[in-house]
């Protein structure tokens, strides 16, 4: 394959990734406010690869208790970030894109977040047969969930489409007429763990 190398970036073509050899243009752009690397665009996100490609990133100014933290976003045409993944190796962030585009290096250091849609936190009665959770992650996303009622591992779905997790009350566990306590940890790609608690009666 081919190897696109410069002292701060390194992009690994595997053979069969492009359609046809490049004369990939890139371009080292101003680093972005919130960002730990200049902004490298990579020829134009028209140019489709077959094959996912190793980019590795060198930080700038990334204190070494945030390296676990890194990850590799890639900006779109609008200016968003999305997340591309990544894990920091020897002094550089390292991920596999399948496209070309825009990347720089963020840390992700924010818990996900979690809305009750059916519990107030009042211990009031569940009307609901399913009680559910709005969740949320801004940068890195959502990789795993756990859920306990009464101290007990509970199986908690996740509709990803939705962005919701829920548990679906099933009677031959849970004992009806009772007070009960909920806890739920939504976990993201860069192990910040968000916990929410609720007392509810059912």
């Amino acid at each position: 394959g081919n190897e696109f190398r410069l002292d701060d970036v390194v992009l690994k073509i595997p053979v069969g990734a492009l359609y046809k050899t490049l004369d990939f243009r890139y371009e080292i752009m101003d680093q972005q406010k919130g960002t730990f690397s200049p902004l490298y665009s990579f020829v134009d996100p028209y140019t489709p690869m077959q094959l996912a490609c190793d980019l590795g990133i060198r930080s700038v100014g990334l204190p070494p208790e945030l390296q676990e933290k890194a990850l590799i976003v890639v900006m779109n045409e609008e200016g968003e970030l999305g997340s591309a993944g990544g894990e920091w190796k020897d002094s550089m962030v390292w991920t596999q894109v399948r496209e070309f585009g825009k990347y720089t290096i963020m840390v992700d250091t924010t818990v996900p977040e979690i809305h009750s849609l059916d519990l107030d936190g009042s211990g009031d009665e569940v009307a609901r047969k399913t009680i559910r959770f709005k969740v949320s992650d801004e940068i890195s996303g959502i990789k795993s969930y756990e859920g306990y009622i009464d101290n007990q591992w509970v199986l908690f779905e996740y509709d990803l489409i939705n962005d919701l997790v829920f548990y679906r009350i099933d009677p031959e566990r849970l004992s009806s007429g009772k007070d009960h306590e909920l806890e739920l940890y939504i976990i993201d790609n860069k192990e910040n763990i968000a916990y929410y608690y609720a007392e509810f009666y059912w």
